[in-house]
């Protein structure tokens, strides 16, 4: 008996201990839960200041983005994508030339100078359109690739143009060229050319295609132009023993707008994908006109009541003309040239602007940028040519 009951003092006084014990490591739990629960706050603002930091960062980054060139990167994504540095000429026939605009853009607040551009194919020649290789602040410019097939040969060819830049830091730029030159097609033409077409005029050129290939199935089955005012159609195909002749009716339509145009009209046979399209250029000028370049006028990053340096406009007339009116939507926008309406008719004009950013105002940049459109009034045939100006306004 007195056993027994030495056995259930010592039960209780082991439960007693494990009890005590629950509840002091409970207590310590507590204390810790609740000791993290008062710093947590801390950590988050800490997090959310540096999350902050972060997002300021990234977005003056993105700010900037547009400034200034990174030589850390590849700038020259910007001017011209990756994506954009191919073409196929697909099926060209021997003897003929078939051309291609690669556009090129400055999106930095440097001038981009191109110093050089070369090919690597005699097939294949490149060139600056109109010698434009200065770029300013969103300005444009193409590399024309123009592909003719000499020393009588047909097949692939394949070529690489490498445009050297200087400015605002040494690069090279590669584009890249396809086409297969083939011998058993002719056209009667080599580009369809409509000079001198008259304001709402229509008119009309014939191209023939001649096949003497093996395939006596071979035929023209569609035509088409990117240019929704040049119409071709498919106007006769006639099947001899050793050639069959297609003729291509190409129409200008009369609501072509006026200005130079230069397109590709694509010739569609019913042969494989490789070899079915045919290119043909197709070039001319409609009216009287007048060209601008740039087309948009960047003025710079200015602080308030700075003025820009003076940026000039090449105005370019198909005849001598005058200029007789400057407007502009912004009068912070002025021509610093004085208009003589008496000055002889020029058929080309520079004109030089400048941008004097206002200090305070209703004419103060809205969100820190400015966009205005300038209109050109001239004596020939009541042109007004237009270009747009634009300017970012900076913290003093």
């Amino acid at each position: 008996m007195k056993k027994f009951l030495l056995i259930l003092l010592c039960v209780h006084f082991l439960c007693d201990l494990g009890l005590s014990f629950a509840q002091s490591e409970n207590e310590s739990n507590t204390t810790s839960s609740d000791s993290q629960n008062e710093t947590t706050p801390q950590t988050d603002q800490t997090n959310n200041a540096d999350k902050t930091a972060d997002d300021d960062r990234k977005s003056m980054q993105l700010a900037n983005a547009d400034k200034f060139v990174k030589p850390t990167e590849d700038w020259t994504e910007h001017v011209i994508s990756k994506s954009n540095r191919q073409f196929n000429f697909r099926s060209v026939p021997f003897g003929k030339f078939s051309e291609y605009k690669f556009i090129l853009s400055n999106p930095f607040q440097e001038v981009l100078h191109i110093a050089e551009v070369s090919s690597s194919c005699s097939c294949t020649s490149a060139f600056v359109l109109d010698g434009k290789d200065t770029l300013q602040t969103y300005d444009k410019t193409a590399i024309v690739a123009r592909l003719q097939s000499v020393d009588h040969s047909v097949g692939q060819k394949n070529a690489t143009i490498t445009i050297r830049i200087d400015k605002p830091l040494p690069a090279v730029i590669q584009l890249n060229t396809h086409a297969w030159i083939r011998s058993d097609i002719s056209f009667s033409i080599s580009e369809l050319r409509f000079d001198s077409v008259e304001s709402g005029e229509e008119k009309t050129r014939t191209l023939t295609v001649d096949y003497k290939g093996r395939n006596s199935a071979w035929r023209i089955v569609d035509a088409k132009c990117t240019n929704p005012h040049i119409e071709p159609q498919i106007e006769a195909t006639q099947v001899y023993p050793n050639q069959i002749t297609a003729t291509i009716k190409v129409k200008l339509k009369s609501d072509m707008p006026n200005g130079e145009f230069t397109d590709r009209l694509v010739l569609i046979s019913n042969e494989s994908a490789e070899w079915r399209e045919l290119p043909v250029v197709v070039r001319g000028r409609v009216g009287v006109t007048i060209s601008v370049a740039p087309e948009t006028v960047f003025f710079g990053y200015l602080k308030s009541g700075e003025a820009s340096t003076t940026k000039s406009v090449l105005l370019k007339g198909s005849q001598p003309f005058k200029i007789t009116k400057f407007i502009c939507d912004n009068p912070a926008v002025q021509c610093v040239a004085e208009l003589d309406a008496n000055s002889p008719a020029k058929q080309i004009h520079l004109l030089p602007l400048r941008y004097t950013n206002p200090a305070t105002g209703d004419g103060k940049p809205v969100n820190g940028k400015m966009e205005a459109t300038v209109k050109i009034e001239t004596d020939l045939n009541n042109l007004t040519p237009k270009f747009k100006v634009l300017m970012e306004s900076i913290k003093d």
